[in-house]
């Protein structure tokens, strides 16, 4: 019985968060493809400059 409870807690728990995800339309990968995409570019440019 125990273990049913803690399903549905669970379950319901994942509901709401999906939810919210929804809700908010987070853009996390977006920011993280784009904080990327400026570490590299920084790294880039300190090597062509260190090179000179």
């Amino acid at each position: 019985m125990a273990m049913i409870k803690a399903q549905l807690g669970v379950k319901k728990n994942i509901r709401k968060l999906n939810k919210s995800i929804i809700k908010h339309r987070s853009n996390h990968i977006v920011h993280a493809v784009l904080f990327a995409l400026f570490c590299f570019f920084v790294v880039y440019m300190s090597s062509k400059v260190s090179r000179r």
